[in-house]
């Protein structure tokens, strides 16, 4: 059944919210906002950075309380209307209140960005769990879970093989996978996904769509999806609707679907958001690394020389975890050591699937970890910027900036009081960005993670290759 056949079924809307309205310290994040989602619907939620996204679903899944508006949820196992602000008395009837628990109840549910398993479960019981809310971890847990209701559905959703499998052992395509087979095992009917695809390579960002298809298809569920602006393309087969946040109101948009897509404009799509740096005056160098992983070289010709010293050098490095050898392995898992240069006017890329070792890699560079053979150097100042940024949550905007001696734009000094920890994940990166000088060269981990421009941080690099300086940048394989 296609998501058209199943949204002609029920008419109503599995959920209404009208005039929403929500602010912040002040600051008007939604302005009488109102959306439906009907049964079949599959909504991708865009808005540039701080448009309010996150703010969004945490107030359509209970996390949040909207300031004054309302509510209507309509699925197979509940209908619930809720008013804001709520009756004085609405403390007297708390199966009644507006929470993530009541929510989920009603067949609203959610997956977040920082996928959390419990280390010590086979995926099996992590999902048997959710099957059950009031069965207990362990032992009990099949007393109360028919194990083989379990493994139908991680059979139907393409995970049966993942069965006994401790959740600390699988990749991150797997570990988000899993989480939303979590929520359809709580009983989601309408399930708001935070970045499924982020930090995916190819073959986890396929697996991924392949999965919300299939449940779309077969039961029904109704999707809201808030991605990277880089992924978007990957949905484009996927999503029916488009919901535009800006300046506090939602509309719907147009959606424009391109499946077709050349050979070239793959090669360019693989660069994610470095693809404007690829000029006339540029050159591409691609060379194949061990484990499938790629490295891409882009050269501005008019400051990169072959000939000047490498201001960046990895040579023979081996980094270990415990007794197992992460980087530095061939296809095999034989030692052969990492080794490559990065010189004045180049940025290198290393495009790597999930599970090769890249946030082992950037952590061994930045001394996180230790390097068990080998060395990396650089003869500049090095700054380097993970990819979920730690900018101090209890640091306001300014004090942030004062610590990394980073001038605030004008983007930032009307936010320079707000604390780090309140912005949204694309503020965070672009706060970042600041902390990026000219004269260092940089280690960036999934630099565009967050953002819905690239447009900083290109201008930054831009100006660091004209001044004959680099950047090594560790990215998933697209």
């Amino acid at each position: 059944m296609e998501a058209s056949e199943v949204k002609s079924i029920n008419g109503m809307p599995v959920l209404s919210a009208r005039n929403l309205n929500k602010a912040f310290g002040g600051k008007v994040v939604l302005d009488d906002a109102s959306v439906e989602v009907f049964r079949g619907d599959i909504c991708l939620l865009t808005g540039e950075n701080g448009a309010g996204k996150t703010t969004l679903l945490n107030l359509l899944t209970g996390h949040l309380k909207p300031d004054s508006g309302s509510m209507f949820v309509h699925t197979n196992r509940t209908s619930k209307r809720y008013s804001f602000p709520a009756n004085t008395l609405s403390f007297l009837q708390p199966w009644m209140s507006y929470s993530p628990a009541t929510m989920s109840n009603a067949g609203v549910g959610r997956t977040w960005q920082d996928i959390r398993l419990f280390p010590n479960l086979t995926i099996a019981e992590q999902v048997g769990v959710a099957f059950d809310k009031k069965c207990s971890m362990g032992r009990d847990l099949w007393a109360s879970v028919s194990r083989k209701e379990v493994e139908s559905l991680l059979g139907e959703l393409g995970i049966a093989d993942l069965a006994n499998s401790r959740g600390d052992s699988v990749s991150l395509g797997q570990a988000k996978r899993v989480a939303i087979a979590r929520a359809v095992a709580s009983g989601a009917e309408l399930l708001f996904l935070d970045e499924p695809l982020a930090g995916l390579d190819a073959k986890g960002i396929e697996s991924v769509i392949e999965m919300l298809s299939r449940l779309v298809r077969s039961k029904g569920l109704s999707l809201v999806i808030v991605e990277h602006v880089f992924n978007h393309r990957f949905l484009d087969s996927l999503v029916t609707r488009e919901l535009r946040l800006e300046k506090g109101k939602l509309s719907d948009c147009a959606i424009n679907v391109t499946n077709a897509v050349s050979s070239s404009e793959r090669t360019t799509a693989s660069l994610g958001g470095f693809s404007p740096l690829v000029t006339s005056n540029s050159q591409v160098v691609v060379e194949q690394l061990p484990r499938g992983a790629v490295l891409t070289r882009i050269r501005q010709l008019s400051a990169y020389s072959p000939d000047v010293p490498a201001v960046f050098e990895i040579n023979d490095l081996v980094v270990r975890r415990g007794s197992r050898s992460v980087i530095g392995i061939d296809d095999y898992g034989q030692e052969i050591g990492l080794s490559l240069t990065v010189r004045p006017g180049e940025i290198a890329i290393l495009q790597a699937p999930n599970g090769w070792g890249k946030s082992t890699l950037f952590d061994a560079l930045t001394n996180t970890i230790p390097i068990s053979r080998g060395f990396a150097r650089t003869n500049q100042r090095l700054i380097a910027i993970p990819s979920d940024n730690y900018l101090f949550p209890g640091l306001t905007v300014r004090e942030w900036a004062r610590l990394s001696a980073s001038p605030l734009n004008n983007r930032f000094e009307s936010m320079a009081n707000r604390n780090c920890g309140s912005l949204s994940g694309g503020e965070g990166k672009r706060l970042a960005i600041l902390a990026l000088k000219d004269d260092a060269f940089w280690v960036l981990d999934e630099p565009f993670n967050g953002l819905d421009s690239a447009d900083d941080l290109l201008i930054h690099i831009s100006h660091s290759m004209a001044a004959r300086k680099g950047a090594f940048v560790l990215a998933p394989l697209t």
